[in-house]
């Protein structure tokens, strides 16, 4: 009844046949039974590891590095624990020995990379992971491994090489929304918009639902390669689904003008109309877009000698912006 040592090895059975609620109950006798019995807490700690409770992993880990007489033998694990547990500062430090050993595992770069990334020491980070790359083996290398690479890369304004990273992760796994969204930003970022396309056609063929946003996205990518029919079915299905936000009817009408750039037409005059309609309640909030839309109608009705319209459209303008020299040339010219 006084000896720990059955209860542990009991709990050691249940641990490895993966009954883990008996296997907790077993090695929480045994330290009830000698609160210094050093493995029972070892145990405890790949317990809650394999339960991924990072809290209760380290804090049974810490026990047992406190007490075992070769702490240096668990401080990989007491890492890898740390790193579950998202404490990601302590984990650096336990990392940061371990790595100078000349026998360091790629696993171990691998998740002081990340460790490192996720504290946002990127210059580090980046070398960890270039001395990662260089040692592990290419089947080892995992989607994410890229993909924190190219999300660092990235923060360190290296757009090119962080495409490189995020397409190679992507090409190992292909359902990564949040993945193909930040690489098709990217490359909207530094103006490679067929590639931008590319990338947004992706990710909503991949959603089962796409989002206003991905629209929004798509239809500029489109706008920006000049491909304004496309970009103007896009923001008709932004409008489809967000009927009372003003950005739809705007960059719709930004479309309709590129494909009526003498406004003879008028193709863009709805959407405006359709803007200052949602807009009017919030003026101040769409300021910027209502003069835009002010300008065009009153350009639009001057070119269809609507004179009183275009007079009233142009004043609108002014209201907005007593500054604006287009409204007041304008005006001077109706009067």
């Amino acid at each position: 009844p006084k000896s720990a040592e059955p209860h542990y090895k009991t709990g050691l059975v249940y641990l490895r046949s993966r009954n883990l609620t008996a296997a907790q109950e077993a090695l929480t006798k045994a330290i009830e039974i000698d609160p210094g019995y050093t493995l029972a807490y070892k145990e405890l700690g790949e317990l809650f590891y394999q339960l991924k409770q990072g809290d209760k992993a380290v804090s049974n880990y810490e026990k047992y590095l406190a007490l075992t007489g070769k702490p240096a033998i668990g401080t990989l694990r007491y890492a890898f624990f740390l790193f579950m547990a998202k404490d990601f500062v302590r984990a650096n430090e336990a990392f940061s020995g371990l790595v100078k050993k000349d026998d360091v595992s790629p696993l171990t770069l691998r998740f002081y990379a990340i460790s490192l990334f996720e504290v946002g020491d990127y210059q580090q980070s980046r070398s960890m992971f270039e001395r990662y790359f260089a040692n592990a083996q290419r089947d080892e290398i995992e989607a994410s491994d890229y993909a924190y690479f190219g999300k660092l890369l990235i923060r360190q304004n290296e757009d090119s090489l962080a495409i490189e990273n995020l397409r190679r992760s992507i090409s190992l796994e292909k359902r990564q929304p949040d993945l193909l969204q930040l690489l098709a930003e990217t490359y909207f970022k530094i103006k490679k918009y067929p590639e931008a396309i590319s990338a947004y056609e992706n990710l909503i063929e991949l959603r089962s639902k796409p989002s206003s946003q991905d629209y929004y996205s798509l239809g500029r990518a489109y706008y920006f390669n000049k491909q304004f029919e496309k970009a103007d079915t896009m923001f008709i299905k932004l409008i489809e689904l967000q009927p009372n936000m003003t950005v739809g009817y705007l960059w719709g009408a930004r479309a309709k003008s590129n494909l009526d750039p003498e406004s003879e037409q008028g193709l863009a005059r709805p959407y405006y109309e359709k803007l200052i309609e949602k807009a009017s309640a919030t003026p101040e909030k769409s300021r910027n877009d209502l003069l835009e839309a002010y300008s065009y109608l009153g350009y639009y009705h001057f070119l269809k000698q609507e004179n009183q319209l275009s007079k009233s459209d142009w004043q609108k303008v002014i209201t907005l912006n007593p500054e604006d020299a287009k409204a007041r040339e304008a005006l001077k010219a109706l009067n």
